[in-house]
């Protein structure tokens, strides 16, 4: 049985993907007043995305989307640790920002959040991908 032509896994990909990557923006955004973080969302979409490619007959995978993805990431992981290293104080700069909203109370650590949410999801789509293309290679070379 070939899973690429199964319907029913299609249309059940389809359906939930949208939510799976929703619940995992979800735990970014909430992952610095609750448990959960940019690691672990990152680790759900990066799957998802990867799961949804290799059993949905069509494919959005773009490496150069998953690379810009990876550097923007970095660049925001970057931003937060300036923030860190030049302000007066480490909670003076992370927690200045008092909000009424519980949601963007900590920006700074939303931010740093949201970097490894990123860097996390690219590595794992790209590591993924780069494995593949070994597969690939060295089918050839047999």
């Amino acid at each position: 049985m070939d899973l690429k032509r199964s319907s029913i896994l299609n249309i059940t990909l389809r359906k939930i993907y949208p939510f799976i990557i929703i619940i995992s923006l979800y735990m970014v955004v909430y992952s610095s007043n609750y448990p959960g973080g940019g690691f672990q969302s990152g680790v759900i979409a990066g799957t998802m995305i990867i799961v949804f490619n290799m059993f949905s007959d069509k494919r959005d995978f773009k490496h150069s989307l998953y690379v810009r993805i990876e550097l923007l990431g970095f660049l925001l992981f970057m931003i937060s640790v300036f923030m860190i290293l030049y302000s007066e104080s480490f909670l003076e700069r992370f927690y200045s920002f008092s909000l009424p909203s519980e949601m963007f109370s900590n920006i700074g650590m939303n931010l740093l959040n949201l970097s490894i949410y990123l860097e996390v999801t690219g590595s794992i789509v790209l590591i993924f991908y780069y494995f593949i293309k070994g597969v690939e290679f060295e089918k050839e070379s047999f």
